[in-house]
């Protein structure tokens, strides 16, 4: 059967070929003899398309034996995008390893940097840097820059140059009435006068005390008997009222509104009362109110002009501040006046007190003055060059300047000349002086340089009396990293030298 024996050829011809493309596991010599076995075989129809991953078709072409012997089967694009399971498998076990990696490399960089920032010591000293006060003593001439300008062309030392200011200043200020007029109604009540004479006693409508200095009037004139025996006076009973002040010139109102049996004595004749004359209230006063009004009083008036006066004298230098603190924002300067006594002068043009107010019922009444003050302005900043230049002089070496105080500054005047429009004045100044640590500069440097050297390596308790026995530092503070760490580093370039304020 020539068809039969054609057939199997054509099937030996296919297994041939797909035997390349197929991926053997690599396994021992059975596994490829029991392999080569099973190619031998003679395969269906069906067996030959899943090989080679064909659909099954319904119609069977026939086979050419010509065309199988010089061609190979071209696979469907399908085909090709399709993957054996084994390469999936190895590409998921690719794709998992670098993440793994990934994640092992940041931890192992994570771990050496906290390693490092553990084990890797740190220091840093806190230092508060010694300072001393230095105190500068000079003199200094300010001369009109008019009269004096060849002085001031050839820059002679401590001259300052000044200019003549004249102001015309105004001052109003309410002072207060002193005078009282009463207006409320006094507290009534009555008296009973006693009498311990031997003989009867007439008195005018006459005055009471109390102890607090309250008065009070009998309102008409009355006749007190002679005393019966040595233990029993003569007496009579007067009605009385409240005075309106009381002994001090104060309004008495509702004072006046005093309890029972308070003892009141005659203050026309203390000689007499208490001891033959006196009064005794048995009963309590009241219907006193307290209404009052202020009035002005001649005395007020001649006390406003004195008072103004010296009020405007104490102000004149700061309404004089003012006044140049306003030219200098307008003409952009920093000018200030010399205050010394004998550098500036004043003259009252008018003091205005209105006669009309004399009486007038009010509590306080206006006063204004006017004068016009003649004062010396010089520039701040020439004073400040020449005393910060006379400390800086004074100044040790390995210091500099801190803190100046201008406003401790004191200037009293030694030599006036009014011809030439000179004042010289003495003044001191009081500065501070401070050792220096900055980076900034060469000094500074070599002074951190110094003890990075000498406290490298060294015990913290060791560094700290050794900085605290400079004479440059007054206080220092080390702070070790990690913290437990009693050592500064060996190496210079982790201690950290910071200054504190």
């Amino acid at each position: 059967m020539p068809t039969k024996k054609n057939t199997s050829k054509i099937s030996s011809a296919k297994i041939d070929k797909p035997k390349k493309r197929v991926a053997k596991p690599q396994a021992n010599k059975e596994s490829d003899t029991e392999i080569a076995v099973i190619v031998k075989k003679p395969i269906t129809k069906v067996e030959e398309e899943t090989l080679f991953h064909k659909k099954p078709s319904s119609e069977t072409k026939p086979f050419q034996s010509d065309e199988i012997s010089s061609k190979e089967p071209e696979p469907k694009a399908e085909d090709q995008n399709k993957q054996n399971p084994i390469q999936k498998f190895q590409m998921r076990i690719s794709h998992s390893g670098k993440k793994a990696l990934a994640i092992f490399i940041a931890l192992a960089v994570c771990l050496i940097l906290l390693i490092s920032f553990i084990t890797l010591p740190t220091a840093t000293i806190y230092i508060e840097p010694r300072t001393t006060e230095e105190i500068f003593a000079t003199s200094i001439t300010f001369a009109d820059r008019t009269i004096n300008q060849y002085d001031l062309l050839t820059e002679k030392p401590n001259y300052i140059a000044t200019e003549t200011l004249s102001y015309t200043l105004e001052l109003t200020s309410e002072y207060p009435a002193t005078g009282e007029l009463f207006e409320g109604k006094p507290a009534r009540g009555e008296i009973t006068i006693y009498n311990r004479g031997t003989k009867p006693k007439t008195f005018v409508p006459s005055r009471f005390k109390t102890q607090d200095d309250l008065l009070f009037w009998i309102e008409s004139e009355v006749k007190v008997p002679e005393r019966l025996d040595d233990a029993t006076p003569g007496s009579i009973t007067v009605p009385a009222h409240a005075a309106d002040y009381d002994t001090f010139g104060r309004p008495i109102g509702t004072r006046g509104n005093i309890q029972a049996g308070q003892q009141l004595t005659m203050p026309a004749i203390p000689y007499l009362s208490p001891l033959l004359y006196y009064g005794v209230n048995h009963k309590a006063f009241t219907g006193g109110t307290a209404i009052s009004s202020k009035i002005v009083l001649q005395e007020d008036l001649d006390l406003a002009r004195k008072r103004i006066e010296e009020e405007l004298t104490k102000k004149t230098m700061k309404l004089m501040d003012e006044k140049i603190i306003a030219r200098n924002k307008a003409e952009n300067r920093n000018d200030t006046m010399l205050m010394v006594d004998g550098s500036y002068d004043y003259k009252v043009e008018e003091v205005k007190v209105d006669k009309n107010l004399l009486g007038q019922k009010r509590a306080t009444f206006p006063a204004t003055i006017k004068l016009t003050v003649t004062g010396r302005v010089y520039n701040r900043d020439d004073l400040y060059r020449i005393l910060v230049s006379g400390l800086q002089s004074r100044i040790t070496p390995g210091m500099h300047l801190g803190k100046v105080d201008f406003s401790g500054m004191e200037m009293n005047i030694a030599e006036r000349n009014i011809k030439k429009e000179l004042i010289r004045i003495n003044t001191e100044i009081r500065g501070l002086t401070i050792y220096d640590f900055d980076p900034e500069n060469e000094t500074g440097q070599e002074m951190t340089k110094r003890i990075r050297q000498k406290l490298a390596g060294q015990q913290v308790t060791w560094a700290e009396k050794y900085l605290q026995n400079l004479t440059e530092v007054e206080n220092a503070d080390i702070v070790t990293w990690p913290f437990w760490r009693d050592k500064l580093p060996s190496v210079e370039n982790n201690i950290e030298i910071k200054v504190k304020n």
